[in-house]
């Protein structure tokens, strides 16, 4: 798996995308407004490194069942989801045959999956949406109960994933999520940069920023005038070739 934290996409991500690929690249854009655009522009830039089978997945929201479509998918060595919105990307797959079949092929074939920005964050069980909850309206603070999440693909388990991380400054809602679940190791991965996943659940870093680790399973963690207060946090700052393990 290599899941990339979205802004541009350097060609060591690319090469080790086309390398995992064992070939065939399908991408799904179904999380962007303009899903054509982003395909072809993802599209170009896999062919000009040399990528040989690129496919663009051809069904909408409402065809994404079609036999034709469960097709593409099995063709596919390498599944590509693009950035745009979470919330569109699960209303496009969630409880479909496509992303059964997806599943089904990560865990019993050994299928690659990737993603950039919104196609990474969904990647976890419990997903960031971007939204803060009521009554607060800005990421301002370390906070219980201030970062809404809701159930992503749930390929991995263990984990809470942020995108553009460093350039966008989210380190206030991962840190708060990581507190509200401090079973799951928070993981920011910033922009132009990648995790790739092993099978172990180790990952190493790829890319041109650096990937932000927050580990709070041993931390002690408390709540006082409505900000959270806690020791024993360990925080990992990594950069290309680094590896951790979740």
């Amino acid at each position: 798996m290599l899941l990339i934290g979205g802004g541009s996409r350097p060609d060591v991500i690319i090469d080790k995308m086309i390398e995992l690929s064992q070939g065939a690249i399908l991408v799904i854009p179904l999380a962007s407004e303009i899903p054509q655009e982003v395909a072809e522009s993802i599209k170009a830039q896999l062919e000009s490194r040399g990528a040989n089978s690129v496919k663009v997945f051809s069904c909408d929201h409402t065809q994404r069942d079609l036999p034709e479509c469960l097709q593409e998918i099995r063709k596919a060595g390498l599944i590509f989801f693009t950035g745009g919105s979470q919330a569109r990307l699960l209303d496009g797959l969630n409880k479909t045959k496509s992303l059964s079949l997806i599943r089904q092929r990560f865990e019993k074939e050994n299928l690659s999956i990737s993603g950039t920005s919104a196609g990474t964050a969904i990647m976890s069980e419990v997903m960031l949406t971007g939204n803060t909850i009521s009554p607060y309206t800005s990421f301002d603070g370390i906070r219980p109960n201030m970062v809404e999440t809701t159930q992503g693909f749930g390929f991995l388990k263990k984990v809470i994933l942020d995108q553009h991380f460093l350039k966008r400054s989210r380190q206030n809602r991962l840190i708060s999520s990581v507190m509200d679940h401090p079973h799951l190791v928070g993981v920011g991965v910033d922009e132009a940069t990648a995790i790739l996943v092993h099978e172990d659940e180790s990952f190493t870093v790829l890319g041109e920023s650096s990937v932000m680790v927050i580990d709070a399973r041993k931390a002690r963690i408390g709540i006082r005038n409505a900000v959270y207060e806690t020791t024993g946090v360990e925080i990992q700052l990594l950069s290309h070739g680094q590896s951790a393990r979740f």
